[in-house]
Protein backbone atom coordinates (compact mmCIF):
# COMPACT_ATOMS: atom_id res chain seq x y z
CA UNK A 1 0.00 0.00 0.00
CA UNK A 2 1.12 3.54 -0.69
CA UNK A 3 1.70 6.03 1.60
CA UNK A 4 1.36 9.47 0.84
CA UNK A 5 3.21 12.57 3.31
CA UNK A 6 1.92 15.69 1.83
CA UNK A 7 1.08 19.14 3.43
CA UNK A 8 -1.21 21.86 2.78
CA UNK A 9 -2.87 23.51 -0.67
CA UNK A 10 -0.91 26.59 -0.59
CA UNK A 11 2.72 24.99 0.62
CA UNK A 12 5.63 27.00 2.45
CA UNK A 13 8.91 25.45 3.41
CA UNK A 14 7.89 23.97 6.38
CA UNK A 15 5.26 22.12 4.70
CA UNK A 16 7.64 21.07 1.82
CA UNK A 17 10.54 20.15 4.09
CA UNK A 18 8.37 18.40 6.66
CA UNK A 19 6.54 16.21 4.05
CA UNK A 20 10.41 15.45 2.60
CA UNK A 21 11.53 14.23 5.65
CA UNK A 22 8.32 12.56 7.19
CA UNK A 23 8.61 10.45 4.08
CA UNK A 24 12.24 9.53 4.15
CA UNK A 25 11.72 8.52 7.65
CA UNK A 26 9.12 6.06 6.95
CA UNK A 27 11.16 5.14 4.05
CA UNK A 28 13.89 4.12 6.52
CA UNK A 29 11.70 2.83 9.42
CA UNK A 30 9.95 0.15 7.18
CA UNK A 31 7.88 1.59 4.97
CA UNK A 32 9.69 1.62 1.19
CA UNK A 33 6.39 2.47 -0.48
CA UNK A 34 6.21 6.13 1.33
CA UNK A 35 6.60 9.30 -0.98
CA UNK A 36 6.67 12.97 -0.31
CA UNK A 37 3.92 15.36 -1.92
CA UNK A 38 3.04 18.53 -2.41
CA UNK A 39 -0.54 20.06 -2.93
CA UNK A 40 0.45 23.50 -4.69
CA UNK A 41 3.18 25.24 -6.35
CA UNK A 42 6.74 25.83 -4.62
CA UNK A 43 8.31 29.39 -5.02
CA UNK A 44 11.19 30.61 -5.12
CA UNK A 45 12.55 30.09 -2.02
CA UNK A 46 11.76 26.52 -1.48
CA UNK A 47 13.19 26.10 -4.96
CA UNK A 48 16.28 27.74 -4.10
CA UNK A 49 16.88 25.42 -0.66
CA UNK A 50 16.10 22.04 -2.91
CA UNK A 51 18.87 23.28 -5.44
CA UNK A 52 21.10 23.82 -2.50
CA UNK A 53 20.59 20.41 -1.31
CA UNK A 54 19.86 18.56 -4.42
CA UNK A 55 16.81 17.07 -3.30
CA UNK A 56 14.07 16.72 -5.72
CA UNK A 57 10.82 18.86 -5.34
CA UNK A 58 7.73 16.27 -3.86
CA UNK A 59 5.44 14.38 -6.30
CA UNK A 60 2.67 17.30 -7.10
CA UNK A 61 -0.58 15.70 -6.18
CA UNK A 62 -3.60 18.14 -6.08
CA UNK A 63 -6.33 16.21 -5.43
CA UNK A 64 -6.83 12.47 -3.86
CA UNK A 65 -10.60 12.01 -4.58
CA UNK A 66 -10.85 8.11 -4.96
CA UNK A 67 -11.05 7.49 -8.81
CA UNK A 68 -11.86 4.30 -10.96
CA UNK A 69 -7.92 3.36 -11.25
CA UNK A 70 -7.39 2.82 -7.68
CA UNK A 71 -10.09 -0.17 -7.49
CA UNK A 72 -10.07 -1.25 -10.99
CA UNK A 73 -8.49 -4.52 -12.07
CA UNK A 74 -5.93 -3.53 -14.15
CA UNK A 75 -4.38 -7.83 -15.24
CA UNK A 76 -7.60 -7.50 -17.99
CA UNK A 77 -8.35 -11.18 -19.76
CA UNK A 78 -9.72 -10.19 -22.96
CA UNK A 79 -10.54 -12.04 -26.39
CA UNK A 80 -9.79 -10.73 -29.85
CA UNK A 81 -12.86 -10.31 -32.22
CA UNK A 82 -11.68 -12.89 -34.92
CA UNK A 83 -11.50 -15.47 -32.00
CA UNK A 84 -13.98 -18.77 -31.78
CA UNK A 85 -16.65 -18.72 -29.50
CA UNK A 86 -15.59 -21.94 -28.66
CA UNK A 87 -12.40 -20.69 -26.59
CA UNK A 88 -14.60 -17.64 -25.25
CA UNK A 89 -16.85 -19.63 -23.52
CA UNK A 90 -13.83 -21.88 -22.15
CA UNK A 91 -12.24 -18.60 -20.93
CA UNK A 92 -15.18 -17.46 -19.31
CA UNK A 93 -15.51 -20.81 -17.42
CA UNK A 94 -12.31 -21.40 -16.22
CA UNK A 95 -11.62 -17.33 -15.31
CA UNK A 96 -15.20 -17.05 -13.63
CA UNK A 97 -15.65 -13.75 -15.14
CA UNK A 98 -18.93 -12.52 -15.80
CA UNK A 99 -18.21 -10.29 -18.72
CA UNK A 100 -15.39 -10.58 -21.35
CA UNK A 101 -14.10 -8.03 -23.53
CA UNK A 102 -13.34 -8.21 -27.04
CA UNK A 103 -10.79 -5.88 -28.52
CA UNK A 104 -9.96 -5.39 -31.98
CA UNK A 105 -6.50 -4.88 -33.43
CA UNK A 106 -5.57 -1.76 -31.68
CA UNK A 107 -6.90 -2.95 -28.46
CA UNK A 108 -9.73 -0.80 -28.34
CA UNK A 109 -12.64 -2.08 -26.37
CA UNK A 110 -15.70 -2.85 -28.83
CA UNK A 111 -17.80 -4.48 -26.37
CA UNK A 112 -18.72 -7.04 -24.05
CA UNK A 113 -19.32 -11.14 -24.59
CA UNK A 114 -20.83 -12.71 -21.75
CA UNK A 115 -21.97 -16.31 -21.75
CA UNK A 116 -25.62 -15.57 -21.95
CA UNK A 117 -24.88 -14.05 -25.18
CA UNK A 118 -23.21 -16.95 -26.63
CA UNK A 119 -25.51 -19.41 -25.35
CA UNK A 120 -28.39 -17.50 -27.00
CA UNK A 121 -26.18 -17.60 -30.36
CA UNK A 122 -25.51 -21.02 -30.14
CA UNK A 123 -28.74 -22.23 -29.09
CA UNK A 124 -31.53 -20.35 -30.58
CA UNK A 125 -35.36 -20.26 -30.12
CA UNK A 126 -36.93 -23.00 -31.78
CA UNK A 127 -38.78 -20.63 -33.74
CA UNK A 128 -35.66 -19.65 -35.06
CA UNK A 129 -33.84 -23.27 -35.52
CA UNK A 130 -33.69 -22.63 -39.14
CA UNK A 131 -30.62 -20.39 -38.92
CA UNK A 132 -28.70 -23.02 -36.24
CA UNK A 133 -27.69 -24.80 -39.40
CA UNK A 134 -25.68 -21.54 -40.24
CA UNK A 135 -22.35 -19.76 -39.07
CA UNK A 136 -19.82 -17.13 -40.00
CA UNK A 137 -16.50 -18.89 -39.45
CA UNK A 138 -13.48 -20.30 -41.63
CA UNK A 139 -12.60 -23.59 -42.19
CA UNK A 140 -9.35 -23.33 -40.11
CA UNK A 141 -11.21 -22.41 -37.20
CA UNK A 142 -13.90 -25.05 -37.58
CA UNK A 143 -11.17 -28.25 -38.00
CA UNK A 144 -9.62 -26.88 -34.78
CA UNK A 145 -12.23 -26.64 -32.54
CA UNK A 146 -13.16 -30.11 -33.41
CA UNK A 147 -9.68 -31.39 -33.58
CA UNK A 148 -9.66 -32.63 -37.08
CA UNK A 149 -7.36 -32.97 -40.34
CA UNK A 150 -7.45 -32.60 -43.62
CA UNK A 151 -7.31 -35.34 -46.00
CA UNK A 152 -8.26 -33.87 -49.63
CA UNK A 153 -7.79 -29.75 -50.81
CA UNK A 154 -6.31 -26.60 -49.13
CA UNK A 155 -8.52 -25.28 -47.03
CA UNK A 156 -10.05 -21.99 -47.75
CA UNK A 157 -9.15 -19.65 -44.82
CA UNK A 158 -11.70 -17.08 -45.59
CA UNK A 159 -14.16 -16.17 -43.34
CA UNK A 160 -17.81 -16.85 -44.73
CA UNK A 161 -21.07 -18.22 -44.31
CA UNK A 162 -21.54 -21.88 -44.08
CA UNK A 163 -24.29 -24.60 -43.49
CA UNK A 164 -23.71 -27.15 -41.30
CA UNK A 165 -25.58 -30.20 -42.93
CA UNK A 166 -25.89 -33.66 -41.45
CA UNK A 167 -26.73 -36.51 -44.01
CA UNK A 168 -29.30 -39.29 -41.98
CA UNK A 169 -31.68 -40.15 -44.05
CA UNK A 170 -31.53 -42.38 -47.57
CA UNK A 171 -29.86 -41.20 -50.79
CA UNK A 172 -32.99 -40.14 -52.70
CA UNK A 173 -34.21 -38.25 -49.48
CA UNK A 174 -30.91 -36.83 -49.15
CA UNK A 175 -30.06 -35.75 -52.67
CA UNK A 176 -33.57 -33.53 -52.66
CA UNK A 177 -32.68 -32.14 -49.52
CA UNK A 178 -29.18 -30.74 -50.68
CA UNK A 179 -30.90 -29.28 -53.48
CA UNK A 180 -32.20 -27.01 -51.36
CA UNK A 181 -29.23 -25.32 -50.43
CA UNK A 182 -26.25 -23.80 -52.30
CA UNK A 183 -23.70 -26.11 -52.43
CA UNK A 184 -20.70 -23.59 -51.74
CA UNK A 185 -21.85 -23.02 -48.86
CA UNK A 186 -22.65 -26.90 -47.60
CA UNK A 187 -20.04 -28.44 -45.17
CA UNK A 188 -21.74 -31.76 -45.04
CA UNK A 189 -21.21 -34.39 -41.93
CA UNK A 190 -21.47 -37.87 -42.58
CA UNK A 191 -20.05 -41.14 -41.42
CA UNK A 192 -18.10 -44.02 -43.84
CA UNK A 193 -21.14 -43.88 -46.20
CA UNK A 194 -19.34 -43.45 -49.43
CA UNK A 195 -22.87 -43.27 -51.72
CA UNK A 196 -23.65 -39.97 -49.70
CA UNK A 197 -19.76 -39.11 -50.05
CA UNK A 198 -19.60 -39.15 -53.92
CA UNK A 199 -23.24 -37.57 -54.32
CA UNK A 200 -21.80 -34.88 -52.39
CA UNK A 201 -18.80 -34.01 -54.08
CA UNK A 202 -20.91 -34.29 -57.23
CA UNK A 203 -23.03 -31.42 -56.34
CA UNK A 204 -20.17 -29.48 -55.15
CA UNK A 205 -20.05 -29.17 -51.42
CA UNK A 206 -18.10 -26.75 -49.96
CA UNK A 207 -16.16 -29.88 -47.74
CA UNK A 208 -17.49 -33.02 -46.45
CA UNK A 209 -16.32 -33.87 -42.67
CA UNK A 210 -16.02 -37.76 -42.00
CA UNK A 211 -17.04 -38.42 -38.64
CA UNK A 212 -16.65 -40.84 -36.23
CA UNK A 213 -12.09 -41.14 -36.94
CA UNK A 214 -13.69 -43.63 -40.15
CA UNK A 215 -10.78 -43.98 -42.92
CA UNK A 216 -11.39 -42.12 -46.12
CA UNK A 217 -11.55 -44.46 -49.21
CA UNK A 218 -8.59 -44.02 -52.35
CA UNK A 219 -11.50 -43.42 -54.57
CA UNK A 220 -13.14 -40.21 -52.55
CA UNK A 221 -9.81 -38.71 -51.91
CA UNK A 222 -9.54 -38.86 -55.40
CA UNK A 223 -12.50 -37.89 -56.85
CA UNK A 224 -12.55 -34.88 -54.09
CA UNK A 225 -9.02 -33.50 -55.26
CA UNK A 226 -10.09 -33.75 -58.88
CA UNK A 227 -13.83 -31.66 -57.76
CA UNK A 228 -12.06 -29.34 -55.45
CA UNK A 229 -14.53 -30.49 -52.54
CA UNK A 230 -12.33 -30.51 -49.34
CA UNK A 231 -11.97 -33.20 -47.41
CA UNK A 232 -11.72 -33.55 -43.38
CA UNK A 233 -11.29 -36.04 -40.98
CA UNK A 234 -13.16 -36.13 -37.78
CA UNK A 235 -12.16 -38.31 -34.74
CA UNK A 236 -15.34 -37.87 -32.86
CA UNK A 237 -18.87 -38.29 -33.69
CA UNK A 238 -20.88 -36.78 -35.81
CA UNK A 239 -23.46 -35.05 -32.97
CA UNK A 240 -20.56 -34.08 -31.15
CA UNK A 241 -18.63 -33.21 -34.34
CA UNK A 242 -21.45 -31.01 -35.48
CA UNK A 243 -21.87 -29.43 -31.51
CA UNK A 244 -17.72 -28.53 -31.59
CA UNK A 245 -17.84 -27.23 -35.23
CA UNK A 246 -20.71 -24.38 -34.22
CA UNK A 247 -18.18 -22.99 -31.63
CA UNK A 248 -16.25 -22.16 -34.97
CA UNK A 249 -17.98 -18.81 -34.78
CA UNK A 250 -16.22 -15.68 -34.54
CA UNK A 251 -17.26 -13.47 -31.26
CA UNK A 252 -17.57 -10.34 -32.85
CA UNK A 253 -21.53 -11.31 -34.11
CA UNK A 254 -22.32 -12.24 -30.52
CA UNK A 255 -20.74 -9.03 -28.20
CA UNK A 256 -23.26 -6.56 -26.86
CA UNK A 257 -23.91 -3.65 -28.32
CA UNK A 258 -23.95 -1.62 -25.68
CA UNK A 259 -21.41 -0.40 -24.23
CA UNK A 260 -20.94 0.68 -20.76
CA UNK A 261 -17.25 2.26 -19.76
CA UNK A 262 -15.79 4.37 -17.43
CA UNK A 263 -12.18 5.60 -18.25
CA UNK A 264 -9.77 5.70 -15.41
CA UNK A 265 -10.11 8.90 -14.31
CA UNK A 266 -13.27 8.57 -13.18
CA UNK A 267 -14.16 10.07 -9.74
CA UNK A 268 -15.08 6.34 -7.71
CA UNK A 269 -18.67 8.49 -6.58
CA UNK A 270 -19.68 9.56 -9.96
CA UNK A 271 -18.85 5.44 -11.09
CA UNK A 272 -20.54 3.80 -8.41
CA UNK A 273 -24.10 5.95 -8.82
CA UNK A 274 -23.81 5.51 -12.85
CA UNK A 275 -22.97 1.52 -12.24
CA UNK A 276 -25.53 1.00 -9.38
CA UNK A 277 -28.94 2.13 -12.24
CA UNK A 278 -27.07 -0.37 -14.73
CA UNK A 279 -28.06 -4.04 -15.27
CA UNK A 280 -24.29 -4.59 -16.28
CA UNK A 281 -21.87 -6.00 -13.21
CA UNK A 282 -19.03 -4.81 -15.30
CA UNK A 283 -17.78 -2.01 -16.84
CA UNK A 284 -14.58 -1.63 -19.44
CA UNK A 285 -11.76 0.91 -18.46
CA UNK A 286 -10.36 2.68 -21.47
CA UNK A 287 -8.24 5.46 -22.27
CA UNK A 288 -9.13 8.72 -24.60
CA UNK A 289 -8.30 6.11 -28.02
CA UNK A 290 -10.62 3.48 -26.34
CA UNK A 291 -8.21 1.63 -25.68
CA UNK A 292 -8.92 -1.11 -23.16
CA UNK A 293 -7.07 -0.42 -19.80
CA UNK A 294 -8.66 -2.26 -16.96
CA UNK A 295 -11.82 -3.34 -16.00
CA UNK A 296 -14.09 -2.67 -12.99
CA UNK A 297 -16.62 -4.45 -11.14
CA UNK A 298 -19.45 -3.72 -8.88
CA UNK A 299 -17.78 -5.39 -6.47
CA UNK A 300 -14.69 -3.29 -6.80
CA UNK A 301 -16.53 -0.26 -5.48
CA UNK A 302 -16.15 -2.17 -1.95
CA UNK A 303 -12.12 -2.54 -2.30
CA UNK A 304 -10.30 -0.04 0.06
CA UNK A 305 -8.58 2.35 -1.71
CA UNK A 306 -4.90 0.75 -1.67
CA UNK A 307 -2.85 3.86 -0.03
CA UNK A 308 -2.81 5.86 3.00
CA UNK A 309 -2.49 9.57 4.09
CA UNK A 310 -0.36 11.37 6.21
CA UNK A 311 -0.67 14.81 6.39
CA UNK A 312 2.04 17.31 8.07
CA UNK A 313 2.31 20.64 8.94
CA UNK A 314 -1.99 21.20 9.39
CA UNK A 315 -4.02 23.07 11.46
CA UNK A 316 -6.95 23.45 8.84
CA UNK A 317 -9.03 21.11 7.35
CA UNK A 318 -10.15 23.37 4.44
CA UNK A 319 -6.72 23.77 3.87
CA UNK A 320 -6.42 19.32 3.10
CA UNK A 321 -5.57 17.88 0.09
Amino acid sequence: MQTIVIGHRNPDMDSICSAIGYARFKQLTGNPDAIAARAGNTNERIDYVLNKFGVEAPAFIPDLTPRVCDVMERNVISVRRDSSAYDAIHLIETERLRGLPVIDENNRCLGLLSAFRVCQRLFPAREQSAEARAIEASLPSMVETFGGSVVACRLDCNIRRYLLVVAAMQTDSFSRRLGNYKPAEVILFVGDREDIQLLAVRTGVKAIVITGGLPVSAEIRDVAERAGVIVIASPHDTATTVLLARGAVRVESMISAELFTFTADTLLEDARERAASSRHFVFPVVDEKGELVGMLSKSDFLKPIPRELILVDHNELSQAV
